[in-house]
C-alpha cells in the first residue's frame, strides 16, 4: 500500500456514561447498523487519503485489535498504542511522538462524521498553523424571551432568540512541533491550546457544517443506533440491486 497521510485515533476511554453497553465492549466498538462506530471513522479517514493510522487504545483494546488487525481489510495500515492507564488527549500523543509525521490529523474513536478531512488538512498546511481545530456551527434557541435593558429602561425584547456558537469537534490537524508544549496527562483542548495561545503560537480553525456527532450518552447512542438501523432497512428494501 502506498504511503498516505497520517491520522491518530483516540480510543482509550472507558465510556462510563454509556454503561451498561460498555460493560461488554469498548465505546468505539458499539454497533451502528452492521458496523462498529470506529469503522465509520476509519472509512472517512481512508476516503480522505489518511491511510497510515495509529489507534491509541486502552479499555478492552483486545476487541479493537481483533476486529481491525493491521487494517489491511479496511484499506489502511494500523498501528496500536496501548495505554495501561488513561493519559488524556495530550498524553496520548506524548506516548507516540516518535511515530508521528511532521503533520497529521487526530480525532476521537466515538465520533461519527463525514467532515472533509483532506480540505481541513490542506488548510492547516497552507496557513502554517501549530494546530487547526475543526469547528461545527451550532444554533441554540432560548427557551425564554430575552429582555434587553440599559440603565433604567427596557430597550428591547426578543422572543426565544436564536444564538449561534462554534463547537469544538475535537478533530485537529497538528504540526508535530506542538508536542513540545504538552505535559504528561494533559488535555489538548483545555490545557495545551490555551498554552499555545499564551505563547503566541498560531492556532487556526476550519469551519464545517458537515455531519458530526459525539456519541457520549446512552440516549445519544440509542437514537443514532435506531437511525442507522432504519437507513439499513430502507437500503435493503428499496436500494438498487
Amino acid at each position: 500500500m502506498a504511503d498516505g497521510n497520517q491520522a491518530v485515533i483516540l480510543a482509550g476511554g472507558r465510556g462510563q456514561r454509556l454503561r451498561p453497553y460498555t460493560d461488554v465492549a469498548p465505546k468505539p466498538m458499539l454497533q451502528l447498523g452492521s458496523k462498529p462506530i470506529l469503522e465509520y471513522t476509519i472509512t472517512n479517514l481512508r476516503k480522505n487519503g489518511f491511510t497510515e493510522i495509529i489507534i491509541a487504545a486502552g479499555y478492552k483494546h483486545e476487541v479493537i485489535e481483533e476486529y481491525f488487525g493491521d487494517g489491511s481489510k479496511f484499506g489502511v495500515n494500523i498501528e496500536y498504542s496501548i495505554e495501561e492507564t488513561p493519559k488524556d488527549t495530550g498524553g496520548a500523543l506524548l506516548e507516540i511522538k516518535d511515530k508521528l509525521k511532521k503533520h497529521f490529523v487526530m480525532g476521537m474513536a466515538d465520533h461519527i462524521t463525514d467532515i472533509n478531512l483532506r480540505k481541513m488538512y490542506e488548510h492547516h498546511i497552507k496557513t502554517k498553523s501549530m494546530i487547526t481545530i475543526a469547528l461545527e456551527e451550532m444554533d441554540n434557541i432560548s427557551e425564554y424571551g430575552v429582555v434587553d435593558v440599559e440603565k433604567d429602561r427596557v430597550t428591547g425584547f426578543r422572543e426565544k432568540p436564536r444564538f449561534s456558537n462554534f463547537i469544538n469537534t475535537a478533530i485537529f490537524a497538528i504540526d508535530k512541533e506542538m508536542i513540545n508544549y504538552i505535559e504528561p496527562g494533559e488535555n489538548i483542548s483545555s490545557a495545551v491550546i490555551p498554552r499555545l495561545l499564551q505563547k503566541g503560537k498560531l492556532v487556526n480553525y476550519y469551519v464545517t457544517n458537515e455531519f458530526w456527532k459525539d456519541i457520549g450518552t446512552v440516549k445519544e447512542y440509542e437514537n443514532l443506533r435506531d437511525m442507522f438501523a432504519s437507513f439499513e432497512v430502507y437500503h435493503n428494501l428499496f436500494g438498487k440491486e
